[in-house]
């Protein structure tokens, strides 16, 4: 299973994306900006 790290822009458009993402077997992680996203790739 894949991981993709998906930064919030339009809460709409990343429910949607995540709902596909998650359909084809991949782990999504949602955060809110930018800052929250390096300390979980770090």
């Amino acid at each position: 299973m894949a991981t993709i790290l998906a930064r919030k822009y339009c809460l709409s458009k990343l429910k949607l994306v995540g709902f596909s993402l998650t359909d084809r077997d991949y782990n999504l992680i949602k955060t809110t900006n930018a800052k929250e996203a390096l300390k979980i790739i770090l």
